[in-house]
């Protein structure tokens, strides 16, 4: 009798890891689109403020070469709040995932 019991809690548990794991990727799947939303948006912010000299110099869809820590280290509050969110994002996923 003490092993059925035993044998249920097992399958209950597992149950409950699956249902868990399913949330797990579920979320991270809603959120996996948003880190690079942040980052876009940020280079936006950029471009109307801080870099909106750099910004005029180039024609409309050159492609440039960036890094995000540019970004971060353009002295807008605004913009490094935004890289900041998309790293802690990125790195929630990363936990996420794991």
């Amino acid at each position: 009798m003490g092993q059925l019991v035993s044998l249920r809690k097992h399958k209950q548990e597992k149950q409950d890891q699956a249902r868990y794991r399913q949330t797990r990727e579920h979320i991270a799947d809603e959120l996996s689109d948003l880190p690079g939303q942040l980052i876009a948006h940020a280079l936006t912010l950029a471009s109307a403020g801080t870099w909106a000299a750099w910004d005029e110099a180039h024609p409309a869809g050159a492609v440039c070469g960036m890094i995000p820590g540019d970004l971060a280290a353009t002295g807008d509050p605004r913009v490094t709040a935004l890289m900041a969110a998309a790293n802690a994002l990125e790195h929630a996923l990363d936990l996420l995932d794991g």
